[in-house]
């Protein structure tokens, strides 16, 4: 991985070290489906999602990867459900 790209982390002097945590994804099987110009159109619709956690700020994200692309939140290091490690 690299952290230039995971996280928007702001923390000036260390460099950021991104932890990942209850990382997760679903396991469906999705059988290729081509048109007649060899192109899939069944394409993974399997998604991954994870927590991040900057251990130089302790700030923490939540990142989903799915078909349409990754999406990222940042969320609150006070919520208790998000705290597991």
């Amino acid at each position: 991985m690299n952290n230039d790209s995971i996280v928007p982390c702001n923390k000036i002097g260390n460099p950021c070290r991104i932890q990942v945590q209850n990382s997760f994804s679903t396991l469906a099987y999705y059988p290729p489906v081509y048109d007649k110009f060899g192109n899939n159109v069944n394409a993974d619709k399997n998604s991954t999602s994870m927590i991040l956690h900057c251990t130089a700020c302790n700030r923490k994200w939540k990142k989903m990867m799915a078909e349409s692309g990754p999406i990222l939140e940042e969320i609150s290091t006070t919520d208790p459900q998000l705290l597991i490690d």
